[in-house]
């Protein structure tokens, strides 16, 4: 096999790495950072509505110190 030859063969090994790899991405690696990213969003608003219930218990507890400190 002469040196060209052989370099074209590489090329052409290379560049069916390069297809499978896109393959791979495509197929395994993007889905599963769609499924992540979906996840994250499901944390996210689960995080939102812990802070809004934590926001509510403090503002009951900020009135609840007022009215003892009133009876006091």
């Amino acid at each position: 096999m002469s040196e060209q030859e052989l370099k074209a063969a590489l090329e052409d090994n290379n560049k069916e790495l390069l297809r499978s790899m896109q393959i791979i991405i495509e197929n395994v690696v993007k889905p599963q950072f769609n499924l992540l990213a979906d996840e994250i969003s499901i944390v996210r608003e689960k995080v939102e509505n812990l802070e809004k219930k934590v926001e509510r218990i403090e503002d009951t507890l900020l009135e609840h110190e007022f009215k003892l400190r009133i009876i006091k």
